[in-house]
């Protein structure tokens, strides 16, 4: 060869392998990277192909274009419901080393954070196969929060025609793969607590989605080296393009003498950062402005940069034109892909992928799945209310519950004649005794009344004992009631959520009419459950009075569309089931006279906030009223509790609420009831045999309780519940528990206990005086429930003019003179 040629040559050779290494980086460029959906689900892992830095740069030659999966079945995917402590900080090493954990997971994972401003939850989404890892792996790096299975699932809940209104964005990063995420490092708090805020402004018939696949990557494919070699490629073709030929040693990599770049290689290609291929998905289903709150919820995703450059995104109208709407629905429900994902390490993977603090939700009103904060001092189990003795060597040691565990909620299970009503018993009469307010709800009657033996002289002025199976007696109470401080939509929702749990044969058309009866006549003073079943009266003189008066007052658009149009073009028939279910609570007995009568002389209020003591025998009831009537009670003190909010928290005194056979009292609102009055110094005590008694909603939100105290259980319960006592004891152990022994966790103390004995009747007692009281100051005689109920049923006739007083202060003056009417409180 000519040395001319020689010299163009190798004048030549820097531009020949620049060339070569851009079209390198060209093919590596898409992976992970790109647009295209494919009709099949397919790999998380995009193709791989191995980079040779050498200057030939052989490129594998017919490599498929994707790898297609099949489809799971529904079986074969679990869901974890995550439950967040507040004791558990934002740790991102931990979050980091949680997902190290899950290399050698199978199959994908999934963070979901799903809601509405009702709810939002945090899930964790897995093969069946791969869900010990996931729970090992969650329990040793994040151990401070829990994880329960979720059954059902709650995509099964979703019905197809939500599906069709869904809106989407699925995000892929700008090329190339091997750039860096912003990482955890950078990012210093939480990106999603705007995902959350955004999350919980959804409205509650509607529901927004964010979920995070990861998969970590085949050990066969050595994505480090390439990302290593592409890295110099990329440097080396940026050098030559800018300054023509560069001098350097066979012995030296491109990036050895360049901080910077190898700053940046070691970032994302370190041998103790393992890959994962990731998809990241928002939606919104269901909403009348599904774009406006999926806009609002993509906030949180401009956080973050793919080697400076933001995220791209298809939508839902890109999947649209190439799967059906029965593939997106199990894109998410499955957790399966249509795309390829894209490369990260563990590091920048946990900015995506990690569990928000507690303190994230504190400024919202809508709940999520917390666990009660457990107290990382020891306990002193020495003070507070005792519940029974220790065996500890040669002596016996007192075993009680801290005043500061006790709102966080106590849950007492055992087979009947076990012991579960004396240690009952022992702990309402602890609290009655040190002054503070307690209510029991009774539905078999027993307990109420030796309570009424043992109630103190000094604190008799304080008992109500409410009887509403008394046929001379009527309770003025009023579950329609306004509740201070708290929204007419919220209560609305609480009492439909009764009838819904407790009544047979609900629909939703009855929902939705019972639910308008509500909310509308809890609009105007001095209304009843009566006045409800006559606007179900379609064509009646008293509906249409009540319609009108609805029209007058109610301020929703929505509501008024309803009493303007909706509600005339219903047939009379429509109305026939709520209206049946109605009659059972508004016909005979002194239940119907009291729901009947618009009036409440039983504040709630006042019994939380100065320490009364409210005990409901609600023996002699049928069984649906009972239930009813004891959810009705139920769900007035929640609401009670929320209104303690004005109060300031050194000034709200306790106040524990006794559930004996709590399943025949709680709805599905337990979850809420459980999470969000411990913070108003309200405490629950949940009594009752068995934990079939209860759904698995239920039961997840009983795991959360401050305090657990086992009776002797069948053998189903005890393996369930073993999982709650950190597994240090076996089944046997809770079958073996003679009558009065009991297995306790206290936060997290476990310890055996022998409960205390029987209560010794006194000499004395006030229970007539007690009764008398009541009668006297919360009752009325039944003929003149019948009087004033006839008077108002004749409001049809007449203009109609409020029957409850509506000025406080003429309230409080009355009260102050001792005058008597049908409205002096206390």
């Amino acid at each position: 060869m000519a040395e001319f040629e020689k010299a163009i040559l190798a004048q030549s050779a820097p531009f020949m392998l620049a060339s070569q290494a851009k079209q390198l980086i060209q093919q590596e460029l898409i992976k992970g990277c790109d647009p295209v959906i494919w009709p099949q689900p397919v790999a998380l892992e995009p193709i791989y192909s191995q980079v040779m830095f050498s200057r030939e740069f052989p490129i594998e030659p017919n490599l498929p274009l994707v790898t297609y999966e099949n489809k799971p079945s529904i079986e074969d995917i679990i869901r974890f419901k995550i439950w967040i402590s507040p004791d558990q900080p934002l740790d991102w090493l931990r979050a980091e080393l949680f997902l190290k954990q899950l290399a050698s997971v199978k199959s994908r994972v999934g963070l979901e954070i799903i809601g509405n401003q009702t709810s939002v939850c945090i899930n964790l989404l897995c093969r069946r196969d791969d869900s010990d890892i996931v729970e090992a792996a969650f329990s040793g790096k994040l151990k401070n929060h829990k994880i329960t299975p979720i059954e059902p699932d709650i995509f099964s809940t979703i019905n197809l025609a939500a599906w069709s209104n869904i809106e989407f964005f699925d995000y892929y990063p700008a090329g190339p793969y091997f750039h860096l995420l912003t990482c955890s490092e950078e990012l210093k708090y939480s990106p999603f607590e705007s995902l959350i805020s955004n999350i919980a402004q959804i409205p509650s018939d509607g529901l927004g989605i964010c979920q995070v696949l990861f998969q970590p990557t085949r050990p066969e494919n050595n994505w480090y080296r390439n990302v290593k070699r592409l890295t110099d490629l990329e440097y080396i073709t940026g050098q030559i393009s800018n300054l023509g030929t560069i001098q350097r040693y066979a012995q030296q990599s491109p990036s050895a003498d360049l901080h910077n770049m190898a700053t940046k290689m070691e970032t994302k290609a370190h041998n103790d950062k393992p890959f994962f291929s990731v998809a990241l998905r928002i939606a919104v289903l269901d909403t009348r402005e599904n774009q406006k709150h999926l806009r609002r919820i993509s906030v949180f995703t401009n956080l973050f940069q793919h080697g400076g450059k933001a995220l791209g995104y298809l939508n839902d109208l890109d999947y649209k034109d190439k799967i059906s709407i029965y593939q997106i629905k199990d894109m998410f429900t499955l957790g399966i892909s249509f795309r390829n994902g894209f490369l990260l390490n563990s590091s920048e993977l946990s900015g995506l992928a990690h569990i928000p603090p507690a303190d994230i939700f504190e400024n919202y009103f809508t709940s999520f799945d917390v666990l009660e904060p457990l107290a990382t001092e020891k306990i002193d189990l020495g003070q507070g209310v005792l519940i029974g003795y220790a065996q500890i060597a040669n002596r016996q040691e007192p075993v009680c519950i801290p005043d500061k565990i006790r709102p966080i909620h106590i849950h007492i299970i055992g087979k009947p004649g076990k012991g579960k009503s004396l240690l009952e018993k022992h702990t309402i009469l602890n609290d009655i005794n040190r002054g503070i307010g307690v209510a029991l709800l009774d539905p078999h009657g027993d307990l109420a009344e030796e309570l009424l033996d043992h109630i103190p002289e000094e604190r008799i002025e304080k008992v109500i004992y409410f009887d509403p199976s008394d046929p001379n007696w009527v309770p003025i109470w009023n579950p329609m009631a306004p509740i201070a401080g708290q929204d007419i939509g919220r209560t609305t929702d609480d009492l439909v959520g009764v009838f819904k749990s407790f009544v047979t044969g609900w629909g939703d058309r009855m929902e939705h009419l019972l639910r308008h009866g509500i909310f509308g006549m809890k609009h105007i003073a001095g209304t009843s459950l009566l006045d409800v079943y006559e606007l179900q009266q379609k064509g009646s003189k008293a509906g249409e009075v009540n319609r009108k008066l609805i029209l007058d007052v109610v301020n929703s658009e929505v509501a008024r569309q309803f009493w303007e149009n909706d509600y005339l073009k219903y047939d009379a028939s429509d109305f026939g089931p709520g209206k049946h279910k109605l009659s059972k609570l508004l016909t005979g007995g002194t239940v119907s006279l009291m729901l009947s009568q618009p009036h409440s002389l039983i504040d709630f209020t006042r019994i939380m906030n100065e320490g009364f003591i409210f005990i409901a025998n609600l023996a002699g009831l049928g069984s649906e009223i009972l239930e009813i009537l004891g959810g009705f009670l139920v769900s007035v003190m929640h609401m009670t509790a929320l209104g303690r909010s004005v109060i300031p928290v050194e000034k709200r005194n306790p106040f524990y609420i006794y559930l004996d056979e709590a399943h025949r009292f709680v709805t599905d609102s337990l979850e809420e009831i459980i999470a969000e009055t411990r913070k108003y110094n309200v405490g629950l005590i949940l009594a009752h045999q068995y934990l079939k008694q209860f759904t698995q909603k239920k039961i997840d939100a009983l795991s959360n309780t401050g305090t657990t105290i086992v009776f002797n259980v069948d053998t189903r319960d005890a393996s369930y519940l073993l999982k709650d006592f950190q597994e240090k004891l076996q089944v046997k152990d809770f079958q073996e528990l003679d009558v009065g022994e009991a297995i306790v966790k206290i936060a997290n103390t476990i310890t055996k206990v022998k409960t205390q004995g029987p209560v010794e009747a006194p000499q004395y007692n006030f229970k007539q005086q007690i009764i008398n009281n009541s009668r006297r100051l919360f009752c009325r005689p039944a003929e003149d429930v019948r009087k004033m109920i006839a008077k108002r049923m004749d409001r049809a006739a007449h203009p109609f003019t409020p029957l409850v007083d509506t000025d406080p202060q003429e309230i409080r003056n009355k009260a102050k003179k001792r005058i008597y009417d049908e409205f002096t409180a206390f």
